[in-house]
């Protein structure tokens, strides 16, 4: 049980004369619970129902217009593990009441240039997580294998003012996946290459009907590599090479404009464990 109290308060006119002080309380008690089943010693049930919250901004004040997104979210799934193998799946799905958005002077909203706004009426989120590894023993070293992979589909439930029920959400991909290979050496050097895919995302709610242009982003693709080289003393050092490729898309237009993904990065570094 979770219980969460917020005072806001906004100063609106900062660079003029009239200047006034807004306020608002919010309160909310957020009740969750999950639990698990053993089946047998490789498979297990897992389950969970849990109340989400997102209030409104600063100086929003609540009433039918404005009210904070709150949501129940449903989760079951089954996890198997039988030695170096495991395999889970987990079926998820999120009833919104109403979906707020931020809203700025870069991206106002309909009545307002901050704060939070409704963007739309009730929503679900569902879909399916999928993760699956193993791996494979040599002498001196060994091999990892790790996958995951996530499908959501975020839509509109109830027609709300220009959208319409079924209409895409924003910001949620509809895929996203990664495939990581290693090999970790009995001496403690290790080595993993990772690759990541991510779908396009909607800018706006319904872009796959209204079809706009810059309404989705494209689908990235990007690979990594991370290394660690003990060096004595409990301490590794380490180097990491982020989107080797250097694959260059726009990831978000809301709500500061176009965004670009992470360049070719790379990082050195090490780490002591005491």
């Amino acid at each position: 049980m979770r219980y969460e109290r917020i005072d806001t308060e906004k100063i609106r006119g900062v660079n003029t004369d009239k200047q006034a002080l807004i306020s608002n309380t919010q309160s909310i008690l957020l009740p969750s619970l999950s639990g698990n089943y053993q089946l047998n010693d490789k498979l297990q049930l897992i389950a969970g129902v849990h109340k989400g919250f997102s209030p409104l901004g600063a100086g929003v004040s609540e009433n039918d217009a404005n009210e904070p997104e709150v949501s129940i979210n449903y989760e079951l799934g089954t996890r198997y593990i039988e030695g170096n193998n495991y395999l889970e799946a987990v079926g998820f799905y999120s009833d919104f009441d109403s979906v707020l958005k931020n809203c700025s002077e870069n991206s106002p909203c309909d009545s307002r240039t901050s704060g939070t706004e409704k963007e739309s009426g009730s929503a679900v989120i569902a879909g399916l997580e999928l993760s699956a590894g193993t791996s494979f023993e040599r002498s001196g070293y060994s091999i990892p294998l790790n996958a995951t992979f996530t499908h959501t589909q975020a839509e509109l439930s109830e027609d709300y003012k220009s959208t319409l029920d079924g209409d895409r959400l924003t910001l949620v991909p509809k895929n996203q996946a990664s495939l990581r290979a290693g090999i970790e050496l009995d001496s403690g050097w290790d080595t993993y290459l990772t690759a990541k895919y991510t779908s396009g995302i909607c800018e706006s709610v319904g872009c796959e009907r209204t079809n706009k242009p810059r309404s989705e982003t494209e689908s990235l693709l990007t690979f990594d590599a991370i290394t660690h080289f003990p060096i004595g003393y409990d301490t590794k050092i380490f180097g990491k090479f982020e989107n080797i490729a250097d694959k260059q898309a726009i990831v978000s237009r809301n709500p500061y404009s176009a965004r670009p993904n992470l360049p070719r990065t790379f990082t050195l570094g090490f780490n002591k464990t005491f």
